[in-house]
């Protein structure tokens, strides 16, 4: 179901968002199984969040209405591949509602790979995961291997020139609560 709710127009809808804590607006939020799997409150990214979850044919049947309330137009939309069987999030994405959170305070464990570490401020700048095997320079990417201490990043974790428009493109994407689509 996919419902565009003004809170000015009823009690129930404001009583819906203050249940669902909604403290900004617009707020798009992604349920699956009776959880929030996703939020995300950036105009610029609500396409690309509505690709990411939904088949094509539902994304097509809301696109009018994501196109009504979307300022600009959104870089990285996932290929319409109507063979998709996956609805599910990636394993990449970032924790809910922690898009910002301090690099290494959140781990997780990845069957099969280890313990990943989630450096928002510091994504891979081979594929864009904001997952890392390890707290240190010699850190790899837990989902492409790439490793930090190659290049791309100062000795402050600052990416270099070269990696800067590449970076932000990454960060708008964890910052949104998704991981970027693999390369």
């Amino acid at each position: 179901m996919f419902a565009v709710v003004d809170i000015e127009t009823s009690d129930q809808n404001r009583k819906l968002a203050l249940a669902l804590q909604v403290s900004e607006h617009p707020t798009f939020d992604v349920f699956m199984n009776m959880q929030r799997v996703h939020r995300t409150t950036s105009l610029s990214l609500l396409k690309t969040v509505a690709l990411s979850y939904f088949p094509s044919s539902t994304t097509a049947a809301i696109a009018p209405a994501i196109d009504h309330h979307t300022t600009e137009d959104v870089e990285g939309k996932r290929s319409n591949n109507s063979d998709s069987k996956s609805l599910n999030p990636s394993i990449y994405d970032p924790p809910l509602e922690k898009t910002n959170a301090k690099g290494g305070s959140v781990s997780r464990k990845f069957e099969g790979k280890g313990k990943g570490y989630y450096h928002p401020k510091m994504p891979c700048l081979s594929c864009g995961c904001p997952w890392w095997l390890g707290d240190d320079w010699d850190a790899t990417c837990i989902r492409c291997g790439w490793c930090a201490e190659t290049d791309g990043y100062d000795d402050d974790s600052v990416p270099l020139p070269a990696f800067k428009d590449k970076w932000n493109q990454f960060r708008k994407y964890i910052v949104s609560g998704i991981a970027p689509p693999f390369p």
